[in-house]
């Protein structure tokens, strides 16, 4: 191109820049010591993983990098950081710190062994400090777990690695002041550790981990779980009824503590663990060759193997720096949080402060919502025993074997999600996180069981509530992903997971019902519409199956998702005739007035010649000019309404109207006349009528498009047309309510205005901290009116106050009218409700942007006042709710208390 002479300076595919020979030599190190632990590239003919440990370190000794100080010391980094984010290899890379431990030279000519081991346990030490500090629990899980595994390989001893798990645990589960969150992860952190190293420790610690084992007893006995059915992250409302008291009475005899939780329908993964803990003690904590851990317990056990254990006795021990690990410095804000705010919070920075979006190089694995929400999850059987291949293979694993794999999944799914770096290159890929996943298949006797394994735990993470934030797109991307990269096993278990959760749906929770839709919707968007069982399901669609059916509305909700991804002609086409009935309406802008030819004065043909005239695109002057000039007040003298709330009406619809054409067009049309239009809502004093008045006329011209209306309210309560609290009006008035169960309508719009609500507030509080920060450093040229910003700030949270006190108790006084005159609504009505109370409470008391508590005080005192209708109720189980949500909002206050009080 550049002519014969100019060569081309692009990059090749596949061009790899040339190195310098100590660079080259690091690459091939680190592609050398990557390979012994990947255990997707292992198959049949796979030598043992002590034989490939012990031949990648004599290959090491060949390149002499035992012998150069800056290559050992690059190793040594290599190993910590391994140590941090990989899981199923943790036993592999602790196996290859002990051996290299004794093969590092002095290069000081002292002639003694430089302790290799002492740098790699020093810098674990250190990592897993800084980890504590930032709420990155899973890479501090990880990193225990690595010292657990180098006590198995003889270089840390027994009494300091109990001596470690002890302080943990008597640090932050022991003080009240610390919340569940927090405990949680680090009673998961002291649990994993025991799974990996409690057989030597059980050997060797001179009953420490006996008394430690009583501590977590204690705990795990009065924790609260966080899944049980009455509670704010319930998934299901019911219990399995086809539960057998025989497998009641085993879980008894495993955990004489689950008494409390027989009946609930999902357990967590924290509970799960300790079972497993508790099952490994009865067992003696036996050990076994490393095909039989294979088999028993998936632990992989590479230092069992006969042809290394005279090595591992020469390896000197390394004593376990407890200073460097400082407990006392977790920040405040982080051990005293509470679940909602901590399954939002991204990050917690260096001065504590709490960050809802994360820096772009931040991997998951660091990230507070992602370490929480990973790390204690909900967990339920989707597949039965009596199931066929791989599902019912799954079913039949042991729960000990069960629960760590699941671990292991939940590990690859924080460890290897592809990231951006700060210079926008991507680090990872989803071919290498699919080959991590199905990886799990090497611990299982029946190799087909694990894509159904992996399959399992991403569907528990789909319906869990809340969603950590951007995880919806990752957990359908990775379900994707799977099936494109080993479509013959992903698939089938994709189809039987789906179709034994569809069979759930009656008792599953409204909110996780809508998240597994919107999932469905979008998987059978990317994969051609293919579905296998619309024929089974189409018997839902037919005329005598209730209209509030959990599973039609399933169906309905699933459909409305994929017309808005695709179009509707395109999903006729794979759709089963009888099923088109449940398909949205075209979407087309609805008058909701009536032209009468015989009338031209009447009022609904002055509003629809008012929308021509604003499709006609007339400046918002001529438009008032003319209202004024055909609207007299003798027209409205029979009407019930006031003139300016039939104007706000029939003016709103003309926006929608002009606007119907594209959501560019919507903006310039409300942009045109939203100052006419808040002219006529502030007269009369009927603002509060007028504002209802143009939430109603939005949802009948857009009843074809409920996510037009949702929208479109959005847009006017962030321009302030409308108020959170007319939401709240509108959609508690008796008819909405008749169709709370049918229509997941009324609740988009609640969320919609609790979220803008909530952003507002933010907004003005980040606006206001910015002013005062420059304020204080003298900076003038961005001085700003901060009396103005106040007032803003302290408007935005009087609404959100209202607005939070308004739903808790309208939510309140329905639930205990319905108590009251007997069951006049459904079970599905009821289910609905609750749900959605359950779900305006996890986003109104996740607010966290505020943390100085005086600034909150009003919205936690008007919010305790909401809650006393609920609580007041003699129905045990709305009672029960209620008290979830008090006490989650004792979280949040106590959480700013503990904050400012340092």
């Amino acid at each position: 191109r550049g002519g014969r002479n100019q060569r081309y300076h692009g990059q090749r595919k596949n061009y790899r820049p040339v190195l310098d020979q100590q660079e080259e030599l690091k690459r091939q190190i680190r592609e050398t010591f990557m390979l012994v632990g990947d255990f997707s590239k292992r198959n049949e003919e796979s030598k043992p993983l002590s034989h490939n440990v012990m031949a990648i370190i004599s290959a090491f000794e060949a390149q002499g990098v035992f012998e150069d100080e800056s290559q050992f010391a690059d190793l040594s980094k290599l190993m910590i950081q391994t140590a941090g984010s990989l899981s199923m290899q943790s036993s592999i890379y602790a196996l290859m710190t002990s051996l290299c431990s004794s093969k590092v030279q002095n290069l000081d000519g002292s002639g003694s062994n430089a302790n290799f081991g002492k740098m790699v346990l020093d810098g674990v030490c250190s990592q897993l400090s800084q980890s504590l500090k930032k709420g990155a629990f899973i890479r501090s899980k990880l990193l225990v777990r690595f010292m657990a595994e180098l006590l198995n390989c003889k270089m840390i001893s027994s009494d300091e690695f109990c001596e470690l798990l002890n302080n943990m645990f008597e640090a932050f589960i022991l003080d009240r002041n610390v919340g569940q969150p927090f405990r949680d992860m680090i009673c998961l952190i002291v649990v994993s550790a025991v799974i990996f190293g409690g057989s030597t420790l059980s050997k060797e610690s001179n009953g420490a981990l006996y008394d430690l084992l009583k501590k977590i007893k204690i705990f795990m006995d009065n924790r609260t779980q966080p899944f049980k059915m009455l509670g704010l992250r319930a998934i299901f409302n019911s219990s399995d009824d086809s539960e057998s008291s025989e497998e009641i009475i085993e879980d008894e005899d495993i955990d004489s503590t689950k008494d409390e939780t027989n009946n609930e329908p999902v357990d967590d993964s924290l509970n799960t663990m300790w079972k497993a803990v508790v099952e490994m003690e009865k067992n003696g904590w036996a050990e076994t060759t490393e095909a039989e851990a294979l088999q028993n317990s998936a632990l992989i056990k590479p230092y069992l193997d006969p042809i290394i254990a005279d090595q591992l006795e020469q390896v000197e021990q390394v004593p376990i720096q407890m200073n460097l690990i400082e407990f006392d410095q977790i920040p405040n804000v982080l051990k005293s949080m509470g679940p909602l705010v901590a399954l939002h919070c991204m990050e917690i920075d260096e001065s504590g402060e709490i960050t809802k979006f994360p820096s772009k190089s931040l991997s998951p694995i660091d990230m507070l919502a992602y370490s929480y929400g990973l790390g204690i999850t909900g967990e339920f059987e989707l597949f039965h025993s009596e199931s066929g291949g791989g599902a019912g293979a799954w079913a039949k694993v042991p729960n000990l074997v069960r629960s760590v794999v699941r671990e292991y999944i939940r590990d690859v799914l924080a460890s290897f999600q592809p990231t951006i770096k700060d210079d926008g290159t991507i680090l990872g890929r989803m071919d290498t996180l699919s080959s991590q996943l199905l990886s799990v298949e090497k611990l299982l006797v029946d190799p087909s069981a694990s894509s159904y394994a992996v399959v399992e735990v991403l569907i528990q993470l789909i319906v869990m509530v809340p969603q950590m934030p951007y995880s919806e797109a990752y957990f359908h991307r990775t379900l994707l992903e799977l099936c494109r990269f080993s479509p013959s096993k992903v698939a089938p278990a994709i189809s039987s997971a789906t179709g034994a959760l569809f069979h759930e749906i009656p008792r599953m929770e409204f909110v996780s019902r809508k998240q597994f839709a919107a999932w469905f919707a979008s998987h059978l968007k990317d994969t051609e519409f293919n579905w296998p069982f619309w024929q089974h399901w189409a018997a839902f669609a037919e005329e005598n199956e209730p209209m509030d059916s959990p599973q039609k509305i399933f169906i309905s909700s699933a459909l409305a998702n994929l017309v808005r991804l695709s179009y509707l002609d395109r999903i006729k086409r794979d759709l089963p005739e009888p099923l088109h009935s449940l398909l949205p309406p075209e979407s087309i802008v609805s008058c909701p007035f009536s032209r009468n030819p015989l009338d031209e004065g009447s009022l609904d043909n002055i509003a629809v010649k008012l929308s021509e005239k604003a499709v006609e695109k007339i400046d918002e002057e001529s438009m008032h000019l003319w209202l004024t000039t055909v609207l007299s007040p003798e027209i409205f003298e029979s009407e019930e309404f006031s003139p300016s709330e039939w104007i706000c009406g029939a003016l709103t619809y003309a926006i929608l109207r002009a606007g119907a054409p594209s959501p560019t067009h919507l903006h310039q049309s409300l942009d045109r006349y939203l100052s006419l239009l808040m002219s006529f809502v502030a007269e009369e004093n009927r603002e509060e009528a007028c504002r209802l008045n143009i939430l109603r006329i939005v949802m009948k011209s857009w009843i074809s498009n409920p996510q037009v209306v949702n929208g479109v309210v959005k847009l006017l309560l962030i321009n302030k047309v409308l108020l959170p609290c007319d939401i709240v009006a509108n959609n508690f008035e008796g008819e909405s309510r008749e169709k709370w169960a049918r229509n997941s309508l009324y609740w988009d719009l609640l969320e919609t205005a609790i979220t803008v609500s909530i952003e507002t507030a933010n907004t003005s509080y980040q606006l206001l901290e910015r002013a005062l920060s420059d304020d204080e450093m003298g900076d003038e040229d961005y001085a700003v009116d901060t009396k103005n910003l106040e007032d803003n700030f302290d408007s935005n949270m009087k609404m959100l106050s209202r607005l939070s006190y308004n739903i808790l108790k309208r939510f309140g006084e329905i639930m205990a009218e319905e108590i009251s005159l007997g069951p006049t609504h459904s079970e599905a009505w009821w289910t609905s409700t609750a749900s959605q109370f359950k779900a305006s409470v996890r986003m109104l008391f996740s607010v966290s942007f505020c943390l100085e508590f005086e600034k909150m005080k009003a919205f936690l005192d008007r919010s305790k006042e909401g809650l006393q209708v609920g609580l007041a109720c003699q129905e045990k189980e709305v009672r029960e709710i209620f008290i979830c949500a008090e006490i989650a909002l004792v979280e949040l206050g106590k959480m700013m208390k503990v904050t400012n009080s340092g």
